[in-house]
């Protein structure tokens, strides 16, 4: 991955983000308000089975998030909740993770349901 400027004296590519061993599916930025600013902490997702934890001020992920069953094909903080965020896998399975918890795993995961329409 890579952040780069349009404009000014620095345009061009600024920064490079190296940590997943496949194609980036998705990425998504923190943009909760409080009273504790985490604008700068991203995470992205992988067909290489994980999702990272990044942060704008380190070229390296800060955690990586190993537990899925397949491809990870999207990541999204919660709007309103500072350490939450959810993941979709190729199996459809969502999976909801908190950064509160002591030891970070899954808190809640949802299996794709099929409807059949006679």
């Amino acid at each position: 991955m890579f952040a780069a400027c349009r404009h000014g004296s620095k345009a061009g590519v600024t920064e490079t983000y190296e940590g997943h061993q496949g194609p980036v599916t998705g990425i998504s930025a923190h943009a909760v308000q409080g009273a504790i600013d985490f604008s700068h902490l991203f995470l992205t997702s992988s067909f290489d089975w994980t999702v990272k934890l990044w942060s704008m001020k380190e070229n390296r992920p800060l955690y990586s998030f190993e537990d899925n069953g397949d491809y990870v094909y999207d990541v999204a903080w919660s709007p309103v909740h500072p350490a939450l965020f959810a993941t979709v896998d190729g199996t459809g399975r969502l999976d909801l993770w908190d950064l509160n918890q002591v030891t970070v795993y899954v808190v809640a995961a949802a299996a794709s349901l099929l409807c059949v329409v006679a």
